[in-house]
């Protein structure tokens, strides 16, 4: 029976209930992986707490130290550029943009990350266009691999004078 275990809701602030709850998932929801303020704050709202609710958990968050934009665009930029499917310094800004960072974070954290790097962009380039060559069929038009290598790269944020020079180099033209 209800009665037997007593009410526990008694003396409990609503407010305060909800914010717990909003900070427990927030919490959980940064446990997997490293978040953005802006997707943070985004899960909370399409979880259905209020707007006060949000920033008061943002807030504490932000205090804890478990919320840092700096940090967050740093380490996925870092991760970006050397995954072993790099991708160029425009693709990088987009996904660190997509994430809710702004303009002027993203490209520090990509200055950064550039600077931290010991791989050159023309070395991640060729890097990534070896990687996509590895799928060649023997017999392959080469005007066609040329072609897709370059949509390839392109798609990957690469700058256009780095993907020629990858394609002569990886795919010359014949003659």
């Amino acid at each position: 029976m209800r009665g037997d275990i007593g009410d526990r809701s008694e003396g409990v602030d609503p407010l305060e209930s909800t914010y717990e709850r909003a900070l427990d998932q927030a919490l959980r929801y940064l446990g997997y992986r490293a978040r953005s303020i802006d997707e943070t704050r985004a899960r909370l709202a399409r979880s259905g707490h209020d707007e006060g609710v949000i920033d008061a958990v943002i807030t504490r968050l932000l205090e804890l130290g478990y919320l840092d934009d700096e940090a967050f665009a740093l380490a996925l930029a870092r991760d970006l550029l050397n995954s072993p499917r790099p991708r160029g310094e425009r693709a990088v800004l987009a996904r660190l943009r997509k994430s809710g960072v702004d303009d002027l974070t993203s490209r520090r954290a990509l200055e950064s990350a550039l600077e931290e790097s010991e791989e050159s962009p023309r070395d991640r380039v060729l890097r990534a266009a070896e990687r996509w060559c590895r799928r060649l069929r023997p017999g392959e038009d080469r005007a066609r691999a040329r072609r897709r290598l370059w949509g390839h790269l392109l798609r990957a944020g690469f700058d256009s004078d780095l993907i020629r020079e990858a394609v002569d180099i990886l795919l010359p033209r014949s003659e």
